[in-house]
This record gives structure tokens, C-alpha cells and sequence, in this order.
């Protein structure tokens, strides 16, 4: 089918009134099969987090290594999303998602048949590689069809995220508890391999062929000319503090994600539970954050980031509990040392007060929203500070969802040596520490919207209309 038949605009984008743009049935299929290359990277990654932790204790494997499993998807991406972002300057973003996806198929493969730590590292980093094939070109094509919209699009594009974040803890934890160390460590990637191959055959269908975008005022200089533009979108003040950010608040989530199954003595359903009420959250203030930055153009994405960051804050604080909350807050009688229970309705944290499950699951629900608050506006926030026209969209692309990567590649090794060398409490604190460290920056920063930020949108838009009528390279 053809692309123009496929991307479609809608009346009131053609009449150039882009505030309400409706999505035709194709356009809307469109962004959702773009969404789902989102949720088969989700998931990929996510059914590692509650179940690697007890696998290797049981085995016997070192928390680095446990750490450098749950980081290799990441570390890969953080590797490869830089030559995809320049790639898709040239490459059909179609080709990319496919390849991408069946990556992630090969990945998941690769997991279920593995028991080697070192042959189980190179299947995540396949997979990473797959996930920052599909997840770039898919958020390149959408931010060039939907100039006008990066927010609302974007922020859907979260929810897709959230979804597998909270299908595949639970569904992961679960297998894992009733099937045991081996088949339910495997059977989790199995049903992600079926997951994902699914997924592979809607794109194929679904994803129009294009051929890149060429800007008439901005021509192409090749790919050294590219890199240099990429490098020199960092020359804006604003754009890497924004990347800055969003890099310690990543290492800060998945830091958590990573050491809360075992430190809170829950088990693997149990843990992959308080994952997945973070990851429901997330779905719904995404939206809502997305809608903001959209609507207000910007204006608040700021005290959206900076009061996620604060919440944050607070909730690192009370989640070890912190050693600095014990002189304050002490609801139950003060422990002994360092207790660690399985009980599925009470255990004993690193620190001097005893949580139920429930106070612990509204910490991780708050901190679901404190992702979305930081996270969904980030990425316009990144567009408006960028100094690139109309060809920023792929390499724009690409720093954001490396920053993030960045972040989830080094997060899981720095959350399981705080807790090895500091303990589960301490090593909350740190963390707080580092997201307090970036409220004063944002607090601080003279964020200055530069001039011509209009007229990169409008060269957005002039490029994706290029697209639609066949102009492009």
C-alpha cells in the first residue's frame, strides 16, 4: 500500500489547523503498531528484573554479574543508538523496525535456551540491539508524522512502555514461583519470543515503506557531516542539562527496579507485583504529562520534571527507610541488625522500621508517577532546546532513548553494589542524594527558550508534508 494512502493527514491538518489533529483509522493503526515495537522492548527487558536477582543467589552468581545481565539490553542500546540515530538520516525507518524486532525474537531465543551467565550477557546485549533498532526508527517516523503532537504521541508511546513493565514482572515472577529456578526462569522469554513475533508480523503489514526525509533548506552532507550536527545538538546548555537529568533519574528507577525483589524478602511474584503498580502508574500520568507539555507548549515541562524529582526524593527516602528518617519516624519497635523475612505480609528492610507490604506498594506506586512526571516531558523539552532544523528528528531520537538506556545499563550494577557495600538503606539515601542534587539544577538553570523554536516545528511539519507527497529522498 502506499505511503500517501497509509499516513493520510486528516482535514484539519490539511487545512494547515494542526492544534486537533484526529487520527483516520490508518494513522491511528499506524502510531499503534509503532507503539507496539515499544511494548515488545518493554517487555524484553522487564521480565529480566524480578527474576535474575534470585536466580543468581541461587546459583551462586555474583551480584555484578546478576547486574550485568539486567544492564547488557541497556549498555547495547546505549552502544548502538548513536549509529542508528545518523542511520536514519538515510535508512527507510521501516527496514529498522523490522530488523529490530526480529533482533529482540533472536535475543529472547537465545535467553530461553541459555544457562551459561556469559552466553546469557550476549543475548541481552542482541536484544538491546534490537530494542534500540525498533524503539529509534519508531520514535524518528512518529516525531516526523507528528510534528505538532511529540508530546501526546510520545506520551502513548509511554503507556506501550508501561504495559510491558507491568505485564511482564507479574506474569515473569509468577512463572518463575510455580515453575521453578530453571523452567520458570525460562518460560518467561518464551512467551516473548511468541509475544514478539506477533508483533513482527502487524509491522510488516502495517508500517508503510518511506525513504527518509529530505529538507530542501537543509541538505544532506553525508554521514560525517551528520555525526558533527549530532554532536553539536549538546552545544545547547539546556538540551544537556535536560539529558543530564533524565540519565541520573534513570540509573536512579531501574537502581530500585533492580534491588527491591530481594531486599524486601518479598519472593519473585510478590516483588514483580510492587514493579508492575509502579509500571500502572506510569500509564496514567504519562498521558496526562504528555497532554501538558503539548498543550502549554512547553511552559511547564520544567515544574513537571522538577516536581517528579522531588517526589522522588522523598520516596527513595522512605522506601530503605533512610537512616537520616529514624530519629523522626519510628511507627514500630526499633530492630536489631538486619533482619530479611519472606513473609508475603510483613518484612524486615535494611534499616530500623518494619513495612507491610501495602505501605511499600504506595511507595512504588508514587514512584511510578514520579517516572512519568520526569520522564513523558522530557523529550519535548529536549526538542525545544535542540539547535538541529527539520533532520534532528532521528538524532534527537536517538540521545533520548540512549540517555534513558544509559541509565538502565548502569543503574542495576550501581543499585546492587550500593546495596552490597551500604546496604539496602544507605544505599536508597545515595540515590536520593543524586536526585536532590538535580532538583537544585533544575531549580537553578536558566532554562531560556531559544529563538526560532517555531520555526523548527514548522520545518518539522514542512518535512513530514514532504513526506506525505512523495518529496522524500
Amino acid at each position: 500500500m502506499a505511503l500517501e494512502d497509509k499516513m493520510s493527514l486528516s482535514g484539519d491538518a490539511k487545512s494547515g489547523d494542526t492544534t486537533n489533529v484526529k487520527l483516520t483509522w490508518s494513522e491511528f493503526n499506524f502510531v499503534m503498531c509503532c507503539c507496539m515495537a515499544n511494548l515488545a522492548t518493554s517487555y524484553s527487558v522487564a521480565a529480566a528484573f524480578p527474576i535474575v536477582p534470585l536466580w543468581a543467589a541461587e546459583k551462586g552468581i555474583s551480584d555484578v554479574t546478576a547486574g550485568s545481565i539486567l544492564g547488557a539490553p541497556s549498555l547495547s542500546y546505549l552502544i548502538t543508538s548513536p549509529i542508528f540515530g545518523v542511520l536514519l538520516i538515510k535508512c527507510p525507518c521501516r527496514l529498522l523496525i523490522l530488523y529490530g524486532i526480529a533482533a529482540i525474537i533472536l535475543g529472547n531465543a537465545m535467553f530461553a535456551a541459555c544457562e551459561n551467565p556469559a552466553l546469557i550477557i550476549i543475548s541481552r546485549s542482541i536484544t538491546g540491539i534490537g530494542n534500540a533498532g525498533s524503539e529509534i526508527a519508531a520514535m524518528t517516523l512518529v516525531s516526523r508524522r507528528f510534528p505538532q503532537h511529540i508530546g501526546k504521541i510520545m506520551s502513548w508511546f509511554e503507556v506501550a512502555q508501561g504495559l510491558g513493565w507491568m505485564i511482564a514482572p507479574t506474569l515473569a515472577g509468577a512463572l518463575y514461583e510455580h515453575l521453578g529456578t530453571d523452567l520458570g526462569f525460562q518460560a518467561p522469554f518464551v512467551l516473548g519470543v511468541i509475544l514478539v513475533s506477533a508483533i513482527l508480523v502487524y509491522a510488516y503489514y502495517i508500517i508503510p515503506n518511506d525513504h527518509g526525509i529530505e529538507v530542501e533548506d537543509e541538505p544532506s552532507e553525508g554521514l560525517i557531516s551528520e555525526l558533527a550536527a549530532m554532536v553539536g545538538m549538546l552545544r545547547s546548555p539546556a538540551l544537556a542539562v535536560t539529558s543530564l537529568v533524565l540519565l541520573i533519574w534513570s540509573i536512579t528507577v531501574n537502581s530500585v527496579f533492580a534491588t527491591v525483589v530481594e531486599n524486601t524478602g518479598m519472593g519473585a511474584e510478590k516483588g514483580g507485583e510492587l514493579i508492575t503498580l509502579t509500571s500502572i502508574m506510569y500509564i496514567f500520568v504519562g498521558p496526562w504529562a504528555g497532554w501538558v507539555a503539548d498543550e502549554y507548549d512547553g511552559k511547564y515541562n520544567r515544574i513537571m520534571i522538577t516536581a517528579g524529582l522531588v517526589l522522588g526524593t522523598c520516596i527513595l527516602l522512605l522506601v530503605g527507610p533512610s537512616p537520616l528518617l529514624s530519629s523522626v519516624w519510628a511507627p514500630h519497635p526499633v530492630l536489631s541488625g538486619i533482619e530479611v523475612t519472606h513473609d508475603s505480609d510483613a518484612m524486615h528492610l535494611h534499616g530500623p522500621v518494619r513495612f507491610g507490604w501495602w505501605t511499600y506498594a504506595v511507595l512504588m506506586t508514587l514512584l511510578g508517577s514520579c517516572e512519568a512526571l520526569v520522564t513523558a516531558p522530557s523529550y519535548p523539552q529536549m526538542v525545544i532546546y535542540c539547535k538541529l532544523g527539520a533532520s534532528a528528528a532521528g538524532p534527537l531520537s536517538a540521545l533520548f532513548s540512549g540517555t534513558w538506556s544509559g541509565g538502565e545499563a548502569v543503574g542495576p550494577v550501581v543499585g546492587m553494589v550500593l546495596v552490597d557495600h551500604y546496604g539496602y538503606a544507605m544505599g536508597t539515601t545515595i540515590l536520593a542524594m543524586g536526585t536532590s542534587m538535580c532538583v537544585a539544577v533544575m531549580l537553578v538553570f536558566p532554562f531560556e527558550r531559544p529563538e526560532g523554536d517555531l520555526k523548527k516545528k514548522e520545518d518539522l511539519k514542512s518535512s513530514a508534508d514532504c513526506l506525505l507527497e512523495g518529496k522524500g529522498g
